[in-house]
């Protein structure tokens, strides 16, 4: 369980980092069109590799977690999915209004 939250929260980071990124730097947003067929399908592909790469390192560890160290990482992650929903939403925003 502690692995798959690992997981999800360094690949919710990435997405959000590469979303603001590839609209920054058209480059990328090429590099990851040219690579999958679509940005999109670029950043899902490499979002499930770091997925899979910290899930399979924190496995590898195997980190001891108490249930409410349980609760309070998923807690955490339910922040981290609002606060990454959030910064996307006010850069797409802010983008608008500055184009």
């Amino acid at each position: 369980m502690v692995a798959s939250i690992v997981g999800v929260s360094v690949s919710i980071l990435f997405l959000l980092v590469m979303t603001v990124v590839s609209e920054l730097v058209p480059e990328l947003k090429v590099w990851l069109t040219n690579s999958f067929s679509h940005h999109w399908v670029g950043k899902g592909v490499l979002s499930i590799a770091v997925f899979l790469v910290f899930f399979g390192l924190d496995r590898t560890y195997k980190t001891k977690i108490t249930e409410k160290g349980l609760v309070g990482a998923v807690n955490t992650l339910n922040i981290l999915v609002i606060f990454s929903a959030v910064l996307i939403l006010l850069f797409f925003i802010y983008e608008g209004l500055h184009s």
